[in-house]
């Protein structure tokens, strides 16, 4: 938490409206966070096995039709890794998920093997006209 409190500080110009971090279990309560945040952001969170299903519940527990999900992960195709890759986007079920191209990402700080992945919760019933993207 301290590096991620030094890195909000170091970017507050950058900074528009309200932004902080909190340590949050994969899988348990998410009240206190409530409402839905406008954005959730993940890196590296893909590959550990025993928490996938906990992730996906927490982002969709996290979630309202108006959030925005930037999942970015490195691609990894040694040991069980891209089974792990597959499975997590299967549990997605809820989500219109699309790559960001790297056209569109940062040159300086893109590469091949980083992918940066936006979802959002799919529109249901409750929602039937809101847009996804």
């Amino acid at each position: 938490m301290p590096l991620l409190q030094l890195n909000i500080k170091n970017n507050l110009e950058n900074i528009c409206g309200k932004i902080e971090c909190q340590p949050l279990v994969w899988g348990s309560d998410v009240t206190s966070f409530l409402p839905a945040p406008d954005y959730i952001i993940l890196a590296d969170c893909i590959y550990y096995e025993e928490s996938l299903t906990s992730l996906v519940k927490t982002i969709l527990d996290l979630s309202d039709i108006n959030t925005v999900i930037l999942c970015c992960y490195e691609r990894r195709f040694t040991g069980n890794k891209p089974l792990l890759e597959k499975q997590f986007f299967e549990l997605l079920e809820h989500f219109v998920t699309e790559e960001v191209p790297l056209s569109s990402q940062d040159p300086v700080f893109s590469c091949d093997e980083i992918r940066i992945v936006k979802m959002k919760l799919k529109p249901s019933k409750v929602f039937p006209n809101v847009e996804t993207f």
